[in-house]
């Protein structure tokens, strides 16, 4: 709700929004057209990347095939849609597997963690650029993300000692032995899920330059990247739903990116239409393949 406020009272209303947002719609801003074909490759790239990652980090004790698990990621993006900040998606994945179900969505949480881990990062030193301009600004912010990295970094790598504090806080031993996959992860698997993701994040950053490039938006590539970063890290704090995600995407690129003015509409639409192509209908794939799939491959 408050993206959707934030969205309307700070740019819906701007003037000659509404004008130039039609513009666009009516096809009177022209459209380069060829170079949404990069993008929509790189969309069947990010889900491979994230289908790799989910079989990095259950294969001790499952090993799903790499179709039935991109079954099963797309899936995920489907339950997503109706729970907060998309934390369903485990839901979807592990009804494809047939045992160790618990097991499984526990280490998709260490999955997301390890995409945070670089939406965080790289979102911060995209801060770091655009608000830092005089030396001790980039001293002081330099040292904040420094602490930040390694806090990160630390708290990842030593996911492991949650299953510590769970003890600590006498979780019941029936729920204990679900966490045991998490603790048995190893620093090799959890650096091949965080360069995973690092690799997502620069896929779905060069699909969103790819969109500027279609809508023909005068930005640097570097001012574009700046913005990618700062916009993902504005929307990763702002809670939501997959289905009003598209809400918090139209804010964070209003306040992430500095352009000629004129082209806010611009932004807007570029920032729908990453949100359509890489969730949207990935997730509407997941629907298909989910109701209409053969049951050999669903546990449920």
């Amino acid at each position: 709700m408050l993206s959707a406020w934030l969205l309307y009272r700070e740019i819906l209303v701007k003037d000659r929004f509404r004008e130039n947002f039609s513009a666009i719609v009516n096809g009177e801003v022209p459209f380069d057209w060829i170079w949404l074909i990069p993008v929509f490759i790189l969309l069947f790239a990010n889900w491979a990347l994230e289908t790799l990652k989910w079989q990095v980090l259950i294969r001790s004790f499952a090993q799903p095939r790499f179709l039935l698990s991109y079954k099963a990621i797309l899936t995920g993006v489907f339950v997503s849609f109706f729970t907060p900040n998309r934390v369903g998606e485990f839901a979807g994945r592990v009804i494809y597997l047939k045992e160790k179900k618990v097991e499984a969505s526990l280490l998709t949480i260490a999955g997301s963690l390890a995409q945070n881990v670089c939406t965080y990062l790289f979102g911060s030193l995209a801060a770091l650029f655009f608000f830092a301009e005089e030396p001790i600004e980039w001293v002081l912010g330099g040292t904040v993300l420094f602490f930040l990295t390694t806090t990160l970094l630390f708290l990842y790598f030593n996911i492991d000692r949650l299953v510590g504090i769970l003890r600590i806080i006498r979780l019941p031993k029936k729920w204990m032995k679900y966490f045991l996959p998490i603790r048995r992860l190893t620093r090799m698997q959890l650096l091949k899920a965080l360069g995973l993701s690092a690799f997502r994040y620069a896929v779905f950053s060069i699909q969103f330059v790819l969109m500027f490039k279609v809508l023909a938006i005068p930005i640097s590539f570097g001012m574009a990247l700046q913005g990618v970063g700062l916009s993902f890290l504005i929307q990763s704090v702002l809670p939501t739903i997959a289905l009003l995600e598209v809400a918090s995407r139209g804010v964070a690129a209003h306040y992430a990116f500095q352009v000629t003015p004129g082209f806010e509409a611009s932004i807007l639409f570029a920032s729908y239409a990453i949100w359509l192509i890489n969730l949207f209908l990935p997730g509407m794939v997941g629907a298909f393949l989910f109701l209409f799939n053969n049951k050999k491959d669903v546990d449920l």
